[in-house]
């Protein structure tokens, strides 16, 4: 049912999340939306199983869409990696500025990006930021010639997870199902 419903659903019929209950296996969640058949309403269920996170709200949404391969799962399913400095930035406001940028263009608007410490930065030396070896290596790529940088494996995540979004709001889990009520 999960399947026909990222097939069907879209802005037009109306499709709004009108409730979110936490239960001990996840998350169910309860969708209405216009029949796409006729003029009648439906309903529906979704559980999300094993919920490692969620940014789910109620009210209207666009779609319905799950997926193992979002930039989001980077950091439940990459390989993870810090990076650190060890000089004085030649100038702060541009490594802020690439590393933002290299942030953007690894998520998208998906995640917000959080700036570094000045003072860390003023202090010549630390941990820069820590994350998916993926985006730990475009930063350090972009930062060439700013700063002295290592980069440091950290660990593999063994989550088995994707990502359920509703609209704009998503869950993270092992899994998700819906039935129709």
């Amino acid at each position: 049912m999960l399947r026909i419903l990222e097939e069907k659903i879209y802005i037009d019929l109306n499709p709004r999340v009108i409730s979110i209950k936490e239960v001990p296996s996840g998350i169910v969640i309860e969708l209405i939306c216009d029949d796409w058949g006729d003029s009648s309403q439906r309903s529906f269920m979704i559980l999300a199983k094993g919920v490692v996170k969620n940014s789910l709200g109620l009210g209207s949404i666009e779609f319905v869409s799950w997926t193992h391969e979002h930039p989001i799962l980077a950091n439940y399913v990459s390989p993870q990696a810090e990076l650190y400095f060890s000089s004085q930035p030649t100038d702060i406001l541009s490594v802020v500025e690439i590393m933002n940028e290299a942030h953007r263009k690894f998520y998208g608007s998906w995640k917000q990006y959080g700036f570094p410490s000045i003072a860390l930065l003023r202090g010549g030396y630390g941990l820069l930021e820590s994350g998916p070896k993926e985006l730990m290596s475009l930063y350090k790529e972009n930062l060439k010639g700013l700063l002295e940088l290592s980069l440091v494996d950290a660990y593999s995540p063994k989550l088995d997870v994707g990502i359920l979004f509703l609209g704009e709001g998503y869950v993270i889990c092992n899994s998700a199902e819906a039935i129709e009520l």
